[in-house]
């Protein structure tokens, strides 16, 4: 008696193969969109439709801006809002990248639940 069919045994193998070859691709830095750090601060600008967004990191830390990007569901954060902000790379081309702000996974759910504004 056969425990695992062909199929199932064939189905997994292709699914090893592929998640084998995403993990070898985001090692070489060949994934289009790489992490690189998570940042906490306080909203200071945010563009009027929500794509340009600026934190204040605090005492010293200074102000850093990028571009918003995310699920259109997750709300924009107001002004003097404290977020948490995880920073990417997102590749444009060959010798071009450009960094990307994302509302950190629990902020954002927060916010949505919260009913916020939704770009």
């Amino acid at each position: 008696m056969n425990r695992y069919p062909p199929t199932r045994l064939l189905l997994v193998a292709v699914l090893a193969f592929i998640l084998g070859w995403l993990a070898a691709a985001a090692w070489l830095g060949l994934a289009p969109l790489r992490y690189a750090e998570t940042i906490e601060g306080t909203v200071a600008l945010i563009s009027e439709d929500g794509t340009n967004l600026c934190l204040d990191l605090g005492t010293g830390g200074g102000r850093r801006c990028g571009i918003l990007a995310g699920p259109p569901d997750v709300a924009v954060p107001a002004v003097g809002e404290p977020v948490t902000i995880v920073v990417g790379w997102l590749r444009r081309s060959e010798s071009l990248e450009q960094q990307i702000f994302m509302i950190a996974p629990s902020d954002g759910a927060a916010r949505h639940s919260a009913g916020g504004a939704a770009r």
